[in-house]
């Protein structure tokens, strides 16, 4: 594809994707307001119409048919060859993550299960073929700061607060959660980012924000990522299994926070993380000693 038809490919795609978002109000939102819904609308929600359409005058439907458009010719004219530039295959990728987002609550009935045929059958099958050829892309796509060329859609289109880029970003990786897209490798090479942006870019009295989201991805109970809290908490334990002091210091702030935040971690969990940090410190300290000791014998012969 020649570099010009690309740009307005891309830009095309990026635009149908964007227009799948019912309403300019917080997507959460809009399965609260379609509880409220007066019966007398019912006989129009049959019919598969809008009964109020949006501000810009343009439908449910034709927003859903816009969305599904974009996502056709993202599957059918970008295909994520090992090639593929890395700023267009990132762009699409990250517009992607956020249509996953908007239309997580955005549907219901009929609608809504059509939609779902169209992300587990179709796209996340795209997905996997990024995971495949571009698996460093698909993590950076999911960091809390990601590259320039992958900061589009939601709060990336409007002057934002670090704590609501966060909290957008979140909700984006817990509506990718149910798709199966986020392995225990994946998991654990994100989570670390995200425990340091947390902690180093959140003010503690704006924590509570992120009470919310931080305990559905994290909730060892329902497990909606599929493992348990060992695996969960991995990339937790891994920081104090023959680290440095300056490492585990850094995995006890995230431990701090998550704290502040009310996540129940299992103590049984915590006690053995804490163990082999304790550990791993007494060896530490005992081969210290020994350097020190040789160090001391050279320098006097």
């Amino acid at each position: 594809m020649e570099p010009e038809m690309q740009t307005y490919m891309v830009g095309a795609i990026v635009s149908l994707l964007k227009e799948a978002k019912i309403s300019q109000g917080d997507p959460r939102d809009e399965k609260k307001d379609s509880d409220t819904k007066d019966i007398k609308d019912s006989k129009e929600s049959k019919d598969r119409r809008s009964p109020v359409p949006t501000l810009d005058n343009i439908s449910i439907e034709e927003r859903q048919l816009l969305g599904r458009y974009g996502v056709w010719l993202l599957v059918g004219r970008c295909s994520p060859t090992e090639n593929a530039p890395t700023h267009v295959l990132g762009r699409l990728l990250a517009m992607i993550f956020h249509w996953f987002y908007i239309t997580a609550y955005s549907y219901n009935g009929q609608d809504e299960g059509s939609l779902e045929k169209l992300k587990t059958e179709i796209v996340c099958n795209w997905l996997h073929e990024i995971i495949n050829t571009h698996y460093k892309l698909f993590i950076s796509c999911l960091l809390p700061h990601p590259a320039e060329y992958a900061r589009v859609g939601g709060q990336w289109d409007t002057l934002s607060s670090r704590i609501t880029h966060l909290k957008d970003g979140l909700h984006r990786l817990f509506c990718l959660i149910p798709y199966e897209v986020i392995s225990q490798e994946i998991w654990d090479a994100i989570m670390p980012h995200w425990m340091e942006a947390i902690v180093n870019d959140v003010p503690e009295r704006e924590l509570g924000e992120l009470r919310v989201i931080l305990n559905k991805i994290l909730d060892t109970e329902m497990s909606p990522l599929g493992f348990n809290a060992k695996k969960m908490y991995h990339f937790v334990a891994i920081r104090f299994q023959n680290t440095s002091a300056k490492i585990q210091q850094q995995a006890l702030h995230w431990l701090q926070t998550l704290t502040l935040l009310e996540i129940v971690i299992p103590l049984h969990l915590l006690f053995s993380i804490f163990g082999e940090g304790v550990s791993c410190m007494k060896d530490g300290g005992v081969v210290l000693m020994r350097n020190q000791e040789k160090r001391k014998l050279h320098s006097q012969t």
